[in-house]
């Protein structure tokens, strides 16, 4: 198998990883949230208190950065380096041309 075609696949099962691990976390972080009991009730259901907009605002930025980071590190052509974008599966690179299946 081309060794292109073998990275590419690799890569995608890293970013296949990268996404669940970032959803679970994600649910751990906002399930922290739920159950610190930094929410008030009122007539429209619970609401968080001050503190807890600052500690949702702390989670999400402990979320999306990493995610973003280890995507853009992750998630390039092995053939050239440049960014694949947002497709989960490209045919090929958008830059190089490069094809990632076998034909």
């Amino acid at each position: 198998m081309n060794p292109v075609i073998r990275e590419f696949k690799r890569r995608k099962k890293v970013q296949w990883l990268i996404t669940i691990f970032g959803i679970i976390w994600f649910v751990i972080l906002c399930s922290l949230v739920i159950m610190s009991g930094i929410q008030v009730k009122e007539d429209t259901g619970y609401v968080p208190t001050p503190t807890g907009y600052i500690v949702i605002v702390v989670f999400s930025l402990l979320f999306i950065l990493p995610v973003i980071f280890l995507t853009s590190r992750n998630w390039r052509c092995p053939a050239c380096g440049k960014p694949l974008g947002r497709a989960m599966n490209p045919g090929s690179c958008p830059s190089c041309g490069t094809h990632f299946s076998p034909d």
